[in-house]
């Protein structure tokens, strides 16, 4: 992968009239290798590779290559960061899917209004973050309906709070209910349907995730 990657990075070198041939190869080459850094390890935006890598973006637009600005519905076929996927987490009971989301490069994520991508970046602390899903991983574990469609049946949030599941409010200063936190072994994910969920880092997804997994583990291990 990273030979095809670099091959693709390497048509800078050409000509300027070939630029659009190239085009996009180059946005490709770069979701792909920025997607790579993310699922890869521990990702932050202090890494000096993602500071790279910004650096990259900012040479190819001057140089006329054209990158993509859309920020879709967390589960849509891709992010500003580069096509959805599995996070590499241990989890047996959970599917995660995920990507990198500008909060607010263009516009706020669908589903968020300006406040309430004020107070996430609030929380997360930067207008780039980590957006996922969860699923059950078995089919027969799904729910059709309710505030617990991405646990496994018979898992519910309301179990999970006994066995280490933080839930808390965000609220604003008259007292309406923006955003739920679920702080999973000391890491906090913060949601508005708890479907859609947003973190720091795919780092830290993979450790929430892997924590409600191991919870979810538990319970069906103690029936």
């Amino acid at each position: 992968m990273s030979e095809n990657i670099t091959e693709r990075l390497l048509v800078l070198a050409g000509k300027k009239k070939y630029q659009s041939r190239y085009s996009k190869d180059v946005e490709n080459a770069y979701d792909e290798l920025l997607v790579h850094f993310v699922e890869s390890g521990d990702y932050s935006k202090r890494d000096r590779a993602f500071r790279l890598m910004m650096r990259i973006k900012q040479a190819l637009s001057a140089e006329g290559y054209k990158f993509r600005e859309a920020v879709p519905d967390a589960l849509s076929s891709s992010t500003p960061g580069g096509p959805l996927s599995k996070t590499t987490s241990a989890a047996k009971h959970l599917v995660c899917l995920g990507g990198l989301c500008a909060l607010l490069k263009t516009r706020p994520p669908k589903g968020l209004d300006i406040e309430v991508t004020l107070k996430l970046m609030e929380h997360i602390g930067s207008k780039q973050c980590y957006q996922f899903g969860l699923k059950p991983a078995q089919p027969d574990a799904v729910r059709n309906t309710g505030v617990n469609l991405c646990l496994p049946k018979p898992i519910t949030w309301a179990k999970l709070d006994h066995y280490g599941v933080d839930r808390q409010n965000v609220v604003t200063n008259d007292g309406r209910i923006l955003l739920e936190e679920f702080r999973v072994d000391g890491i906090s994910a913060y949601t508005m349907d708890r479907k859609t969920f947003y973190i720091s880092n795919a780092g830290m997804c993979r450790r929430w995730v892997d924590g409600v997994d191991r919870m979810v583990d538990q319970i069906l291990n103690n029936k």
